[in-house]
């Protein structure tokens, strides 16, 4: 049998009413589709678990001076406001935010199928029926196509290229985007 291990000592109850307001934010922010929300959702995810990492961190360790310390926290409140700000205005206008966070939903792993061709193939199909085709063009429709070898390549390079966009945005606008994962 396997020692307890001690639990982490508890975040502090800003952080977690932060992560929690965040969360209610990102649902808002994409009108409360479901889908769409628990995507951003998994989008953020990675970020608040980083911070949660440093913070435990800084609390066990004791490593930053106080000034460090409040300096980093300064700079994490200042971008998490600038974002629950960002994350308001998209639910209450249909602009350019509110296209930001609908855009950011479709790019994670949830919503891969958006560009993969198959299931794109497979979505034009059942847009339209034309009951004038033969049965073999109407099954080959359906067929998905065959598999591209350069797809997962092309894949993370185009992901690695949006990542890229987004840490640049991030960086100009003090916003925190979520992180790909």
């Amino acid at each position: 049998m396997h020692p307890l291990l001690p639990s982490p000592p508890p975040l502090p109850a800003s952080f977690t009413s932060l992560y929690r307001l965040t969360l209610r934010a990102l649902s808002a922010s994409v009108l409360n589709h479901r889908a769409a929300a628990n995507s951003l959702r998994k989008h953020y995810r990675p970020v608040f678990e980083r911070a949660a990492i440093a913070q435990r961190q800084i609390q066990e360790n004791g490593s930053l001076s106080e000034e460090q310390r409040r300096d980093a926290m300064r700079e994490w409140d200042e971008r998490m406001d600038r974002t629950l700000e960002f994350l308001y205005s998209s639910a209450t206008t249909s602009g350019r935010a509110h296209r930001l966070t609908r855009n950011l939903s479709f790019i994670s792993s949830d919503n891969r199928g958006l560009f993969d061709p198959a299931v794109a193939m497979s979505r034009q199909s059942w847009k339209r029926w034309d009951g004038q085709k033969t049965e073999e063009k109407r099954e080959a429709m359906l067929r998905p196509p065959k598999p591209n070898p350069n797809q997962k390549r092309l894949d993370g390079a185009v992901y690695k290229a949006v990542g890229e966009a987004m840490r640049m945005a991030e960086g100009k606008s003090r916003v925190v985007l979520g992180g790909l994962r």
